[in-house]
């Protein structure tokens, strides 16, 4: 049974969509490129110089200066349109309840998801919270899941491999776990009171949606 569950941020914990994609459409513009907003919600959740090269074809240096683009709209106004999914607080008093660790392990820089959980008081919800360090990227993910599982004291025995999507330059590398699967697909939210503790347990066959290579709900 497992003992500490470890969420994604992006499209999991809160719905950021709109304050991505508005900000990534900025980016865009600023180098002459036109882009409808749907079209641009992939961009909520992945690291965005992978994503940028990945949907765009541009090198690396024009994706970091996207997201500096990006950022320039993102950190005094993106960042604000956005806002927990329902149930969210009392899913992790379940888990709570039920003896269980709560983290969050997040691509997002660690300081941006910190302010929203505070700005929404919900930080005293989760016992850890880590995010992406300073820096335009973070493409190894499962380092950032490995230290949330410390500082949530999971004990890493075994590995689940990610997908070998190509658009992740860490692609394949094993993220440490301990007796979990990784649940529900890219997009799907959590944040509804009807589910249970008992009714994530039944859902622990779930695998990594093939298109993110992103874990959203991790179980160990």
């Amino acid at each position: 049974m497992f003992q500490t569950v470890l969420f994604d941020f992006d499209g999991t914990v809160f719905d950021t969509v709109d304050g991505i994609t508005k900000s990534i459409q900025f980016a865009l513009s600023k180098h002459g490129r036109d882009a409808e907003l749907e079209e641009l919600r992939c961009f909520a959740g992945p690291p965005l110089v992978d994503k940028f090269m990945e949907v765009y074809g541009v090198t690396q240096e024009e994706a970091e200066q996207l997201v500096v683009d990006f950022r320039e709209r993102y950190r005094p106004i993106g960042i604000f349109e956005s806002a927990p999914f329902s149930g969210i607080r009392e899913l992790t008093e379940k888990l709570h309840a039920a003896g269980k660790k709560v983290g969050i392990a997040t691509s997002k820089p660690q300081s941006m998801a910190e302010q929203l959980l505070e700005r929404h008081g919900l930080s005293g919800c989760f016992d850890a919270a880590c995010g992406s360090e300073p820096g335009l990227n973070n493409n190894a993910k499962w380092e950032v899941v490995l230290r949330a599982m410390q500082a949530c004291g999971a004990e890493s025995r075994r590995r689940a491999r990610t997908n070998r999507r190509p658009h992740r330059r860490n692609h394949g590398r094993a993220v440490p776990h301990a007796d979990g699967r990784i649940i529900v697909r890219a997009g799907e939210s959590i944040g509804s009171a009807r589910l249970q503790v008992s009714a994530i347990a039944r859902k622990s066959t779930f695998h990594l949606a093939p298109k993110h290579c992103t874990a959203h709900i991790l179980f160990l």
